[in-house]
């Protein structure tokens, strides 16, 4: 027997809410921790604000690109983050997030904002506005911005280990020897040739640059 869900504005927060505390499996497999691992929360919030510098496009609907980059990724509240590496078929994965959306869907109180949310979930998923290819783009930038940071902090936490005089030799030299370990390149790989906007090609181009020249730049 499906179970119904009793739309409340409570039920639904406390749905959604669970985006707060799903890990970006990703990073979980390449090394980084769960004390320093990303939320799909964070993520959806960094999707939104890059969407902000389209505002100026009169040609766009820049409100729309960033409610639909809040959204994007809701299902996850239920589904979690489904990754490569779980070996689940892309037919069956996208309709595990259809049903999880309509079960998030259902148990919101106002049925235009379901019905909003709903359709900017299928509009990113079917990929066919630019709206929604573009968001596709910041998905993927946003990811690569937060690979470089994982990068750029862990050589930032050694060099600071290797100063402070309560570290032994032998704990700096296991630190370093973990930030070694993790190797995001995979992440910038997957990204090759498949930024389609112009202006977000730049920034990708912009991100692999710093990157090359990451040793050069100050502490945060």
């Amino acid at each position: 027997m499906e179970v119904t869900t009793q739309p409340s504005m409570v039920t639904f927060i406390t749905m959604v809410m669970q985006l707060k505390v799903r890990f970006r499996r990703g990073w979980l497999s390449s090394g980084i921790s769960e004390v320093d691992c990303e939320k799909v929360s964070c993520h959806s919030w960094g999707l939104s604000l890059l969407s902000f510098f389209f505002i100026e496009d009169k040609t766009l609907d820049a409100k729309r690109m960033a409610q639909m980059a809040i959204v994007h990724d809701l299902a996850e509240a239920i589904v979690g983050d489904i990754t490569p590496s779980d070996s689940i078929p892309k037919a069956q994965k996208k309709l595990l997030e259809l049903d999880a959306m309509k079960k998030i869907c259902s148990a919101c109180p106002d049925k235009s904002v379901a019905e909003l949310i709903l359709n900017l979930f299928e509009e990113y998923e079917t990929d066919e506005t630019k709206e929604s290819q573009i968001c596709h783009d910041l998905d993927k930038l946003e990811m690569l911005f937060t690979a470089y940071s994982y990068e750029r902090g862990l050589r930032c936490q050694n060099e600071r280990k290797a100063l402070n005089l309560q570290t032994t030799p032998l704990q700096n030299e296991q630190e370093h020897a973990r930030a070694d370990a993790i190797d995001l390149n995979e992440f910038f790989l997957s990204c090759r040739g498949k930024i389609r906007d112009e202006r977000c090609q730049q920034w990708y181009l912009e991100i692999l640059q710093a990157r090359t020249g990451a040793t050069q730049l100050d502490e945060p």
